[in-house]
């Protein structure tokens, strides 16, 4: 079935796709572990995003809880933040960098960066210019075909809710003519860890020592 929408102007919103790891099988989502929280288990979470460091503070208070982290821990941070939050971690959470024993797990979680969701959408033919599978947006959230706009995952929001919906104000906003501009550096970026962090503005995330 082909169905033809007429607009004048439209917000794309189409979100991201499921997690998926290469050298794990049998795992769940971590937006999943919530609705039936384990108690006294052996788990891994994958992922070094705010998501998996959130998993791992609440998980942690229950059940033996490893962390494989891909690279540095909290990679958009200011990295001495992220030292307060590794930290804390590192008194009850193995944080390992690679996987050996996937069996020895009772469940793994995968909390891992979330990809666009954009590959179905056929956006070459709208003329709509993409960057890794992220839809490239201006200040304004608008694509390159000035008529259509792009807001949250699969505009590269980086799993903030926070960002995603200024993002849809700012384009419903430009969509109706209002001259409206949004600086994501400046759209606070929380983890709800322990201890919780908060940062706004532009930080230096390569700083490590």
């Amino acid at each position: 079935v082909v169905s033809v929408v007429k607009f004048r102007k439209a917000i794309i919103a189409s979100g991201s796709q499921m997690r998926s790891h290469s050298s794990v099988e049998d795992a769940i989502q971590v937006e999943d572990i919530y609705r039936n929280a384990p108690n006294e288990k052996k788990l891994l979470i994958v992922g070094n995003t705010p998501s998996a460091i959130e998993a791992a503070t609440v998980l942690s208070k229950t059940n033996n809880v490893s962390l494989l982290a891909e690279g540095n821990i909290l990679p958009t941070f200011e990295r001495q933040l992220v030292k307060l939050v590794e930290r804390a971690l590192s008194k009850n959470i193995k944080i390992r960098t690679e996987l050996t024993d996937e069996d020895s797990f009772d469940q793994i979680i995968l909390a891992t960066h979330r990809e666009p969701q954009t590959n179905t959408l056929q956006l070459e033919h709208a003329n709509v210019q993409c960057t890794d599978g992220y839809i490239s947006i201006d200040a304004s959230c608008q694509t390159s075909n000035p008529k259509i706009y792009a807001v949250g995952e699969c505009a590269d929001c980086n799993h903030s809710a926070a960002l995603a919906i200024a993002q849809g104000r700012v384009a419903a906003e430009s969509a109706c003519g209002i001259d409206a501009h949004l600086d994501s550096n400046y759209v606070p970026k929380v983890v709800w860890s322990s201890p919780e962090i908060a940062q706004c503005g532009s930080f230096d995330t390569t700083n490590t020592a």
